[in-house]
């Protein structure tokens, strides 16, 4: 081989040596943008979960809320007619048992 012949080989080397370097820094670039994306997604699609879960949770303690306050109310109502009961007919009962259990 003469001089020009080597220089040359050496110099396709050194090409080929940079388009595969470069090649390789593309694949490296491509895979951290895809692992960028990647996590980027699920990052996003949690969010996403979260704030759902979030709301729903708002609602169900909305409901928790709207129920017990009907609920506290029912009682005060219902405890209220039985204490009116109570007042009207004490005495009665009251007469009711000495007279059962003196006869």
């Amino acid at each position: 081989m003469e001089l020009k012949d080597i220089q040359d080989l050496i110099h396709s080397d050194e090409i080929a040596r940079k388009d595969v370097d470069g090649a390789h820094q593309r694949k490296y670039d491509l895979k951290q943008k895809i692992a960028n994306e990647k996590k980027h997604i699920s990052d996003e699609a949690w969010e996403q979960v979260k704030r759902e879960v979030d709301q729903i949770k708002k609602e169900l303690d909305e409901g928790i809320q709207k129920a017990t306050e009907d609920n506290n109310k029912e009682f005060k109502d219902v405890s209220s007619r039985i204490q009116q009961v109570y007042q009207t007919k004490k005495d009665e009962w009251c007469e009711t048992i000495i007279k059962h259990c003196l006869d």
